[in-house]
């Protein structure tokens, strides 16, 4: 990505940051709050799956790092274990009831900016 590729990202992420808080600043402040609850839940459910999604990376890392004397492939076993899956599993699983269930909820309500649910990626349009 060159210099102006960047510029050009940068501008249109401004852009959409100054419409979604021109569109929040026109909410009520009851339908401001209950849009700010949301918001929180989804970075408090999605912060406490990275923190475990973290512990259990390390401890697999440490459990391979401790059967490293076993050979590759006995370190590879000793690695991923059940939670692993569990973790991943539950990540999809939010992101998919955020995707197909919260967003367009909260677009219907008139809490998020209508159309934005098919804008809710890593990178703002």
């Amino acid at each position: 990505m060159n210099r102006a590729q960047r510029r050009e990202r940068t501008v249109r992420r401004h852009e959409w940051i100054l419409r979604q808080t021109r569109y929040h600043q026109s909410l009520s402040d009851q339908e401001r709050g209950l849009a700010i609850m949301a918001m929180w839940a989804n970075a408090l459910v999605a912060t406490i799956l990275n923190a475990i999604l973290a512990v259990v990376l390390a401890r697999t890392a440490r459990r391979s790092w401790r059967n490293r004397r076993l050979g590759a492939v006995g370190a590879m076993h000793a690695g991923p274990r059940a939670s692993l899956w569990w973790v991943t599993g539950a990540m999809v699983i939010h992101q998919q009831v955020l995707r197909r269930w919260a967003l367009p909820a909260l677009e219907r309500r008139g809490l998020i900016r209508p159309g934005s649910s098919g804008e809710f990626s890593a990178e703002p349009p």
